[in-house]
């Protein structure tokens, strides 16, 4: 029996539409073409070139046109979406004890620190029942119109049919 090793490598291949293009940097590179073409028609002379129309296309075109050149290997625009992607996360980091090199540490309260404690309200009673209540809740409970279930998170349910 005969063995071969594989080296584990990772490897990603890009599927490519023209050329070396691929689907990003072709939409990269189409971007350009539609604005320019909404310039022409949107900026008056309409459908006519000027100057200023140039101006304005070259400005659009030129970001997305930068950002589909291959830096490394990889779209620009990949690269760029990475490191604002780094810039924008979450700063907020949970720390155990054990972690030295914390840029803050949590004090721990000492014995001598007094806590002041709130003292809670009392609670309001509910007045207690008179015969006639007490006579409409038997008929509600005893009432075969009205089921009551308890479901699965302990509440209580009533369905009146």
């Amino acid at each position: 029996m005969r063995t071969t090793i594989v080296p584990a490598q990772i490897t990603t291949v890009e599927d490519t539409i023209a050329g070396n293009l691929t689907l990003n940097q072709l939409i990269l590179l189409v971007i350009p073409v539609f604005s320019t073409v909404m310039v022409l028609v949107i900026c008056p002379p309409f459908l006519k070139l000027s100057i200023y129309k140039l101006v304005i296309s070259f400005v659009i075109a030129l970001p997305p046109i930068a950002l589909s050149i291959r830096v490394k290997g990889q779209v620009a625009f990949r690269l760029v979406r990475l490191a604002l992607t780094y810039r924008i996360r979450p700063r907020i980091y949970l720390l155990t004890g054990s972690s030295s090199s914390c840029s803050f540490c949590l004090t721990e309260e000492k014995e001598n620190d007094v806590i002041q404690v709130q003292e809670p309200e009392p609670a309001e009673f509910i007045r207690p029942l008179d015969d006639t209540e007490l006579k409409e809740l038997g008929e509600i409970l005893t009432d075969r119109s009205i089921n009551f279930y308890a479901n699965k998170k302990g509440g209580f349910n009533a369905v009146i049919e």
